[in-house]
């Protein structure tokens, strides 16, 4: 069932670009390249240019009739024409799932380099993050589709990594304004309802890291104790799994992602698959899990 927070993935997109010009792979392979370029000639420069890539379902993107492509979560992020992965997805983004013990050498975290001055974690090569649709069976299907797909909904290079939500809070401040940040920051003053509960960055007006708020999707209550309404105390942010710092939170500048919201490129049928995530070395291996589906292939 749809909610007024509810929004399509293809709204946000870089307004300087139509992502539905890109409709056959050999296209996104074109624009993946040149977005590996661009950012060499004007950020920074890779240690490899070998493409790395995840591919992973977002059971929170669904296909809806009114709608399109939709995201009814956290995470990924669209909000204002950046894209945003820092609540969902902690395994592949280097949460040790089994010990507590970090884990330096995960295959995500080596992809990056150590924190700069600002924080921020450049990539060492170029890593592309695959967002695709769940296709299960009481989510709505495109009209000229025959059946439910693992619809891709998003194709983003990641610019920026961070360890720590405060640095990824700091960045989003110095470097946007408007719902860029006030539907991302969950404790912000003028935080919105899209903030309070899907926002992706627990910190407040201050920096601070704050637990997430009661009414977050990710949240459990720890906000209450803090209105006076309740004598629990409230937990200590590093208590919830979106702040640990062993994950990478991730971000897309403009200009270096794609979303749809008429899907136009889908798993293979042979490729689908509900959990988890697929690593990737390559163009051809990332790509080769994916199919166009516009009507004159």
């Amino acid at each position: 069932m749809s909610s007024r927070l509810d929004y399509p993935v293809g709204t946000s997109v870089d307004k300087s670009f139509n992502a539905e010009q890109i409709q056959h792979l050999d296209n996104l392979r074109e624009w993946m390249q040149d977005s590996i370029d661009r950012y060499e000639n004007n950020t920074a420069r890779f240690d490899s240019k070998t493409p790395h890539g995840r591919v992973y379902i977002a059971r929170t993107i669904q296909y809806q009739s009114n709608t399109g492509l939709a995201q009814t979560g956290s995470a990924p992020s669209y909000f204002d024409g950046i894209w945003s992965l820092a609540t969902c997805k902690k395994g592949m983004r280097g949460e040790p799932i089994k010990s507590d013990t970090p884990n330096s050498s995960h295959p995500f975290q080596k992809l990056f380099k150590d924190p700069n001055e600002e924080g921020v974690r450049r990539p060492r090569c170029p890593v592309f993050i695959l967002s695709c649709a769940s296709r299960k069976q009481e989510y709505d299907i495109p009209e000229k589709a025959d059946s439910h797909r693992n619809w891709l909904a998003s194709v983003s290079m990641v610019t920026h990594g961070f360890n720590t939500m405060e640095d990824y809070g700091r960045y989003l401040c110095r470097s946007y304004e408007g719902d860029a940040v006030r539907h991302r920051l969950t404790h912000a003053s003028d935080r919105t309802s899209l903030a309070l509960n899907r926002g992706d960055c627990h910190v407040d007006d201050s920096g601070t890291v704050r637990y997430p708020p009661a009414d977050h999707q990710h949240g459990d209550g720890g906000q209450k104790a803090e209105s006076g309404c309740s004598t629990n105390s409230s937990p200590h942010p590093s208590e919830h799994i979106d702040n640990s710092e062993d994950h990478v939170k991730c971000v897309s500048e403009p200009g270096h992602w794609l979303g749809w919201t008429e899907p136009l490129f889908a798993l293979r049928p042979k490729a689908e698959f509900n959990q988890k995530y697929r690593s990737t070395e390559g163009f051809d291996d990332l790509l080769k899990h994916f199919e166009s589906v516009c009507e004159d292939d």
